[in-house]
């Protein structure tokens, strides 16, 4: 069927039904797809509710969209939710805010901002204060104080609110505020005690890290009375305080319904008996229970009789928490992890030579389903393997590096373990492999194998010199070409690729690139050569000459760069350089 066909099938949905599928579209790839169609799509993509996530977008679509929406300024009403971002795309933020200013946003209910720098929040500040139905707010990855968020929320609407810490979480008292949802990076105890007196509708809590910084909270002071009554799901990704601190502080929350927690070399938190107890007594309502433990110690494990714990009739049929271990012994020394199924991490690393200790009785496929990101050692692939990961979405295989082999005996990757991978991971969902960190691979059929059994691949990282080798085999420059949009070889350089010009012809495709380039001619090349490049990320020694030179060329190109260099000032000294280039289309 041809795309005009499905066009105009498209085109005789009645807009009721249209309406309904451009809510799971972006905004700027509305806009590019059916803008230019007829009159008929042209009023109707300016009359719903639009969401807006530039994150990955490229400059041109960005640039396109902010066009078509200043011509328009009554669409800056339809837009509900935004999403500005200056990971990979350094400068989004700023060029955004350049040409709009948050209070324009009337209706504007959700704000995602990755990587905000602190020059921003003033207008930030602003957009809080000017926009009455924001009631949604995120921060990623943003090292900006709290307190310049904080000092606006109580006299702003907001119900979700996503930040770095809670260090500044104000003391004054009878200051409220009405978030009922929380994310927060990394926090102290206390903070959470005193959150609960700031925000006494909150509903879900999730924390980053909960370090113990050996901080003595008294029982007599006055915020360990703080409740958390409405307090529904909690979430500890890193747990690092002792049991007792924990008992403490859940009578506070004694309508919890969700409990997740992770804790790393806590060796004391592994104790059934004593969460059974806990449970009983503290958290009545208690319906969702997951963990993960993990710990290290010099000697003999003791984690089969504390797995053991977890198999009474509490928690294996009043409440069906099961539970499954792996264990790692090297040089006297003991890994262990404990989990309950399925596994409630989204990475996880397979070693070579760790034991799984699981029911046989209860259905083990979907124990790994949470999984997205998953390093494997090569080695795995000759052995048996009791493992099944089935979402996976990014994959590293590596090899177990050995000085004493000869390198005849290292060929790590063989078409015969394509099997044995295809047993342990599920390659349709697969979008990024990571083969940087093989020792060796047999062939290019291994590698083109991959690729026909991962459809939705579209993403690889891997060496240069062992890309440039692959240029031979036609059938696998002809995947790469249709599949590949973001590629990652940062070692060697690419420089010293004798073909760059067919590289660029292998890879026209390319949206995104990381490479090492020292030639300010090959950087020049990559981007007149590359239409489709959009993000373009340098790493390598190169010259003062080469930062002036680039900075002349760059005031002709339609680019927003970051630059940055170690270096004097001399104009032929080595420098290290990371440049991270935003690409738009020419203009004339």
């Amino acid at each position: 069927m041809s795309e005009m066909q499905v066009m105009m099938k498209f085109e005789f949905l009645p807009n009721e039904i249209q309406m309904e599928c451009y809510k799971y579209l972006n905004a700027p790839d509305i806009f590019d797809s059916f803008d230019q169609l007829n009159y008929r799509f042209y009023k109707l993509i300016r009359n719903i509710p639009l969401h807006v996530d530039f994150q990955y977008v490229s400059k041109s679509s960005f640039d396109n969209f902010c066009r078509k929406i200043i011509l328009n300024p009554e669409n800056l009403k339809q837009i509900y939710s935004l999403h500005l971002s200056n990971k990979e795309m350094y400068g989004q933020i700023e060029a955004f805010l350049s040409i709009f200013t948050f209070n324009e946003f009337s209706n504007l209910q959700s704000l995602i901002l990755t990587q905000v720098k602190e020059i921003n929040m003033n207008k930030l500040k602003s957009m809080l204060i000017l926009i009455p139905k924001l009631y949604s707010l995120r921060l990623i990855d943003c090292n900006i104080p709290n307190s310049e968020i904080m000092a606006v929320l109580t006299i702003s609407k907001l119900r979700i609110l996503s930040i770095r810490s809670l260090y500044f979480v104000p003391l004054a008292k009878n200051e409220t505020s009405v978030i009922t949802n929380l994310t927060v990076f990394g926090c102290l105890l206390s903070d959470l005690y005193r959150l609960f007196q700031y925000a006494p509708l909150l509903k879900y809590l999730n924390v980053g890290r909960l370090p113990d910084c050996h901080e003595v909270i008294g029982r007599g002071e006055d915020f360990i009375n703080n409740y958390a009554f409405h307090l529904r799901q909690l979430i500890i990704d890193e747990y690092g305080y002792e049991f007792e601190d924990f008992e403490i502080f859940v009578k506070q929350i004694p309508n919890l319904k969700s409990l997740i927690i992770s804790a790393y070399d806590n060796i004391d938190i592994i104790d059934a008996s004593r969460w059974e107890h806990l449970i009983k007594s503290s958290l009545p309502h208690l319906h969702i229970f997951k963990f993960k433990f993990y710990y290290s110690q010099y000697g003999k494990s003791i984690i089969a009789d504390q797995f053991n714990q977890f198999q009474s009739d509490f928690w294996l049929k009043q409440h069906h928490w099961y539970t499954e271990y792996s264990l790692k012994e090297s040089l006297g020394r003991t890994t262990a992890l404990i989990y309950t199924l399925p596994c409630i991490a989204d990475r996880f690393e397979l070693k070579l030579d760790i034991n799984r200790y699981y029911n046989k009785l209860i259905n083990n496929f979907d124990v790994f389903h949470n999984i997205k990101y998953l390093s494997l050692d090569s080695e795995i692939l000759s052995k048996e393997c009791h493992y099944y990961f089935s979402n996976v979405t990014s994959l590293i295989l590596k090899c177990k590096s050995n000085l004493f082999k000869r390198d005849s005996d290292r060929i790590l990757l063989k078409a015969k373990h394509i099997k044995s991978l295809k047993m342990i991971v599920n390659l349709y969902n697969l979008k990024h492999l990571d083969i940087s960190f093989l020792c060796k691979i047999e062939s290019s059929t291994i590698l083109l194998e991959i690729l026909k059994q991962s459809p939705n691949l579209s993403s690889i990282s891997v060496d240069p010199n062992y890309l440039l080798s692959l240029f031979s085999d036609n059938e696998l420059c002809k995947y790469l070409n249709k599949m590949i949009k973001k590629l990652d070889m940062l070692i060697p350089s690419l420089d010293k690729f004798s073909k760059i010009e067919q590289f660029c012809k292998i890879f026209s495709n390319i949206e995104q690139l990381k490479c090492n380039i020292t030639q300010l001619d090959d950087l020049l090349f990559l981007l007149n050569n590359l239409s489709k490049l959009s993000i373009l990320k340098v790493s390598d020694t190169s010259t003062n000459k080469f930062i002036y030179k680039f900075k002349d060329e760059a005031s002709k190109l339609n680019i927003v760069y970051y630059l940055r260099s170690y270096n004097d000032n001399s104009y032929d000294k080595i420098c290290n350089l990371d440049l991270s280039i935003w690409i738009g289309k020419k203009t004339n």
